[in-house]
């Protein structure tokens, strides 16, 4: 990967530098290692005061911190914030969160067990998010990424996908049905438009994480339609960070910031324009998509820019 990034332009690299700008949250330290926080952030919707970073939070708090003073306390509703939003935005959600917590989700919470602190569904179970640039309207031209289908053979104008498993040098797929094709345990990133530095490394940018391969559901036989499985597909836990439903179908998780989206919302959603998503189409074993939780140790999916 070092060849890869002494090759980018000083643009390229000043856009790489902004990435990891983008994802610090100015003003806020961890309540527990006192550390700026970079990347998700946890934030309390009772206690304004309380912000925990990824790195504690997996660690197994906000827990830790009960106070026998009235303060902060483990049941209380963490916020999962993936990059810097305003004060206001905050405290828009966290009024939010508690009305969604005590309202239409309160007789589940009654009911349902309760995550260990630091669990995955820990980092997925209250999130929110605000809007960031729209999307920039492109023409046919521009959205030729002058590639060839390796399913179909028809040059790809649009949306592609490219294996984020493999070893990859620029391929792309753009049949739907691409894990009949490619191996289904593999998981794809999704690109809109033409990108400014192809994706490429000589080990892959993700390990396997599916539990089962792509196209099948609980032993469901295959159909003729190669999406229909996704209606069946449910990732119990991971939440949408617009919506905050769990996530039913494929599941979008951006390569740069730790934002989570389901299908609906990805198509509605104004994120970074410069950020790619991967999609997760099959049941993920979530003790190796936890190593990539922790975004102050580790760099985004992919580890410099692919728009400048």
């Amino acid at each position: 990967m070092r060849n890869v990034v002494s090759l980018l332009s000083n643009s390229c690299l000043s856009s790489l530098t902004a990435i990891f700008v983008a994802m610090k949250h100015p003003g806020v330290k961890c309540a527990h290692c006192l550390q700026d926080i970079l990347g998700a952030r946890f934030h309390c919707a009772i206690c304004d005061s309380i912000d925990i970073c990824s790195n504690c939070e997996s660690a197994g708090l906000p827990g830790n911190l009960d106070s026998s003073d009235e303060g902060h306390k483990s049941s209380h509703i963490m916020i999962k914030i993936p990059y810097p939003l305003e004060t206001t935005e905050v405290q828009t959600a966290s009024r939010r969160a508690i009305h969604l917590w005590t309202g239409r989700d309160a007789a589940h919470v009654l009911t349902a067990s309760r995550s260990k602190p630091g669990s995955v569904y820990s980092s997925y179970a209250q999130t929110v998010v605000g809007s960031r640039h729209a999307r920039s309207a492109l023409d046919g031209e521009s959205l030729n990424h002058r590639l060839s289908c390796k399913g179909c053979n028809q040059t790809i104008i649009g949306t592609r996908y490219q294996c984020a498993t493999c070893p990859s040098s620029p391929t792309a797929y753009s049949l739907q049905k691409s894990y009949t094709i490619h191996d289904p345990m593999h998981s794809f990133f999704k690109i809109p438009r033409p990108v400014n530095v192809q994706l490429e490394s000589p080990s892959g940018f993700l390990p396997k994480l599916y539990k089962v391969p792509a196209g099948s559901v609980g032993g469901l036989a295959p159909n003729a339609d190669p999406q229909e499985y996704l209606y069946h597909l449910v990732h119990s836990t991971a939440l949408c960070d617009r919506c905050m439903e769990r996530i039913q179908g494929a599941w979008y998780r951006c390569a740069y910031c730790a934002k989570d989206l389901c299908g609906e919302c990805e198509s509605l959603d104004t994120h970074d324009e410069t950020h790619i998503f991967v999609v997760f189409k099959a049941s993920v074993r979530f003790p190796r998509f936890a190593n990539l939780e922790n975004t102050d140790d580790s760099p985004p999916i992919i580890p410099f820019p692919v728009y400048c």
